[in-house]
Order: structure tokens, then sequence, then C-alpha cells
């Protein structure tokens, strides 16, 4: 089982990614105008393998694979967070496809400012995110063809 701190090294190493370098905002500067099919292939990068949001939303099998036909349906998180952090911590990531067919500007608030419309700010691990208004429909567009 992975220690807390596993979770805070690597929450800040993604989170000095996205702020520092900036590779979301970067390829959109560079993207122009997408077709709806490079829309939702922009989402799909930016779910799984920039933010990475598929590791925490997404349920896993007996061996701690994701599992595939569950992506983005909302999970556990499998550790606790650090003891300072008190009742900041998550324990389950929300399923992020309900939120995008229902709640798109929910999710497009979330993904751009960092904050929900509220407001409010979003339980640890959930990282602050800044993403374009391009990246966050595009990551919009991508879960409304999950399953």
């Amino acid at each position: 089982m992975f220690k807390w701190w596993v979770l805070v090294a690597v929450a800040a190493s993604l989170a000095f990614g996205l702020v520092v370098a900036n590779p979301v905002s970067d390829a959109v500067a560079q993207s122009g105008d997408r077709s709806p099919s490079e829309t939702v292939e922009r989402g799909r990068y930016l779910v799984n393998d920039v933010a990475q949001c598929v590791q925490c939303h997404s349920p896993r099998d007996a061996k701690g694979r994701i599992a595939p036909s569950k992506l983005m349906h909302g999970a556990p998180i499998e550790m606790d967070g650090p003891p300072w952090i008190g009742d900041l911590w998550a324990y389950h990531a929300p399923n992020a496809i309900t939120f995008a067919r229902g709640r798109a500007d929910y999710v497009i608030t979330l993904l751009t400012t960092g904050a929900r419309p509220d407001g409010s700010i979003p339980k640890s691990p959930m990282p602050q995110f800044r993403m374009s208004l391009e990246d966050a429909e595009a990551v919009v567009a991508y879960l409304r063809t999950l399953n």
C-alpha cells in the first residue's frame, strides 16, 4: 500500500508541471481549431496522459490495474492523506462522466479556475487545475464519449 507522502510528492510534481511548464496551455496555443473528433482525442490525451484524471477517478481490479470498462466512473482513494490535512482529504473520487453529462459548466469551471462554481476548493488530492477553456471543453467532450 502506498504511503501518503508518495501521493503528496506525485501531486506536487504534477502541480509544478502544470503551473510552471504549463504543457496544456502551450499545446493549445499551437493547435488552432479542431474537428469534433480531434477535440475528443485531445480530451482523451489530457485525461489519460497529462492531468492523469484516470488514476483517481477510475476503479481498479484485484491486481491494481485500472478497469477499462469503468474509466472515470469514480473510485475510492486508497490511501490516507497526511495527518496535518485533517478533513480536507477526499476518500472517494466522483464519477466524472456524470458531471460531464449533467453539469458541463461545473467541470469547465473546476478545470479552468481550480474551484467549483460556488468558489469552494475540492479536497486534496484533487489538483487545482488552470486549464484553458478549449482544453476543459475537450475534457468534457471526451468524458461524454465514455460509457
